[in-house]
């Protein structure tokens, strides 16, 4: 399949995924592609972040009216949530229940959830202008950008020390993500048990109404996540060059100088001397949770990386064949961990492939010049996605896809493929 033809698929899938209309609640209308129509039909955050990004190649006015549609949603402190409900409609009661205890009210009818997703946005917001040079648009979105950052740091990092914490493991976007078991105390080979976990800490956290700041002083679930902190850093550097467009040079400043503290700050704390890896932190100790999974290569991103941290990661990892460099790469678990499970299940992020994931790797190495690694991980995504179409996830080894159809952030490949 030709990347014309690609590109023709991808915006396609978007466009059948596209929800438009009016919101009475909000008296707002809305434009924007959900992640999947049957399995995912509101508006989440880094998903239209990443539909976004490929239709800045696509569509430009649409990748304009899906972020829009985004940040009219944030809220007066700048709090932007994970998802959106534009519109009410009546499922199983699962899927009611996950609304009523990620949100912020006591009500099954819930606007918006009371929690964050990858911070992506500004990211997205860079790849926009530098396709549309739209400077109106970025005079528009930017400051809403940077109030949603402030929120961040001011809320989500209370020792200061320039990493910021997520309060559930839904908030890291990874969902049932293996690093995150100590925490919720799951040692259990039974994956039933694991949800119950979960929404035990949700729980706990709507009983706080989502204060960020009260949840964290409970210290019940704190984690200064590898891959959310090398998104903020990453994000924190696409404000400051869209500040300098603007002529903002103090503004600039400021967040580059924010940036690089983030990187520091992930390199001084998070790489583990012995593994070779970077790890998570957890709770008030920043405990390193030493369980190896995609999340330890995110640093990859970081401009400011160490070079022999950055070769080890590499070399004795994302191309170790016992882990990361599977015939589809890259799994969200690497094969030599003891919960890596290629298949499709429920309880997704403990094996297989993800585009968004790969989106972000290969994008760090490009940076690093790594130009033929990220080429071939291009290369086998393109292929899956040739092979079986746009799924949620796919098999490392196979490369059939599993979970949702025409998910939308496989349509990254798009931007994969231009770079």
């Amino acid at each position: 399949m030709s990347n014309e033809k690609i590109k023709e698929a991808a915006l396609e899938l978007l466009l059948h995924n596209r929800k438009v209309g009016f919101s009475k609640w909000a008296n707002k209308e809305y434009n924007f592609s959900c992640p999947s129509p049957l399995n995912y039909s509101y508006q989440w955050f880094w998903d239209s972040c990443f539909h976004g990004i490929t239709l800045s190649h696509l569509d430009p006015k649409l990748a304009k009216k899906e972020i829009s549609s985004l940040v009219s949603m944030q809220q007066p402190d700048g709090f932007i949530p994970h998802v959106i409900f534009w519109k009410w409609d009546f499922f199983a009661m699962e899927k009611r229940l996950w609304h009523f205890t990620q949100s912020m009210k006591w009500t099954f009818k819930p606007r918006f959830t009371g929690m964050i997703q990858p911070p992506v946005l500004a990211i997205t917001i860079e790849k926009i202008y530098e396709a549309t040079q739209d400077k109106e648009f970025l005079q528009a979105l930017l400051p809403k950008a940077e109030k949603y950052y402030e929120w961040l740091r001011e809320n989500r990092d209370p020792d200061g020390d320039n990493l910021i914490s997520i309060i559930t493991p839904y908030e890291s976007g990874l969902d049932y993500a293996p690093h995150f078991d100590k925490i919720v105390n799951f040692y259990s080979r039974t994956l039933h048990m694991l949800q119950l976990k979960y929404r035990i800490v949700e729980f706990k956290n709507k009983l706080m109404g989502y204060n960020s700041k009260k949840i964290l002083k409970k210290d019940w679930f704190d984690v200064e996540d590898v891959m959310v902190n090398s998104i903020y850093a990453d994000a924190l550097k696409s404000i400051a060059r869209l500040w300098e467009i603007l002529n903002e040079t103090e503004k600039a400043k400021r967040f580059r100088r924010r940036a690089i503290a983030v990187a520091n700050a992930i390199m001084e704390k998070c790489f583990d001397e012995k593994d070779g890896l970077f790890y998570s932190l957890s709770g008030k100790n920043e405990e390193k949770l030493k369980t190896n999974t995609i999340v330890s290569l995110f640093p990859i991103m970081l401009d400011e990386i160490d070079k022999d941290a950055l070769n080890r990661l590499i070399e004795e990892h994302l191309l170790n064949k016992k882990e990361f460099w599977l015939p589809y790469p890259l799994p969200s678990v690497p094969q030599s961990e003891p919960t890596f499970n290629p298949n499709k299940m429920h309880y997704i992020w403990r094996g297989p492939s993800w585009l968004n994931t790969n989106w972000f790797i290969v994008r760090g190495l490009r940076k690093h010049g790594h130009n033929d690694i990220a080429d071939h991980i291009t290369s086998q995504s393109k292929a899956m996605i040739e092979k079986y179409g746009f799924w949620e996830y796919y098999n490392p080894f196979t490369g059939e896809g599993y979970g949702a159809n025409s998910f939308g952030w496989s349509t990254l490949i798009v931007d994969m493929l231009e770079n």
